[in-house]
């Protein structure tokens, strides 16, 4: 049973809250960077790195045509060289996006979690001179 707020964008479900698909963002990509440690970004790099989104799916058990069964999620993401070794850490804003100036180069995205669930896979990437690679990563919410 849905119980929606009056002049809200939530819906309840038991003790469960939900945002409404039409509150979620029409953009794919942030308009500024998502909170990245500047300790260890490499700022003065401009135009090439990765930008992307970071989603967690399935946020409902039962997939239903027509219907999003995806919501945005904010992450802490390690990123590694070809050696293994961290080259920086970011996380991605409240809308799941990030933008991370890197120089080119392989590099492996750790998407990190505290438990079990939600869990990424991680992914290899190559980043080229003067572009920006983009970048999904799916969380699995483990609700199935």
């Amino acid at each position: 049973m849905w119980k929606f707020i009056r002049n809200s964008s939530l819906a309840v479900i038991g003790t469960s809250i939900f945002l409404l698909p039409s509150v979620l963002p029409k953009s794919t990509f942030a308009q500024t960077p998502a909170s990245i440690n500047p300790s260890t970004n490499n700022y003065h790099i401009k135009g090439s790195g990765i930008e992307g989104i970071v989603i967690i799916s399935p946020i409902s058990p039962i997939e239903r045509p027509g219907v999003i069964n995806y919501r945005p999620y904010q992450a802490t993401i390690t990123v590694l060289n070809e050696k293994g070794k961290t080259v920086t850490q970011f996380q991605s804003g409240l809308d799941g996006t990030f933008r991370v100036n890197l120089k080119p180069g392989i590099y492996k995205l750790r998407p990190e979690s505290e438990t079990n669930y939600p869990r990424a896979e991680e992914q290899k990437v190559v980043v080229s001179k003067k572009e920006f690679t983009e970048v999904k990563i799916n969380y699995n919410s483990g609700i199935r």
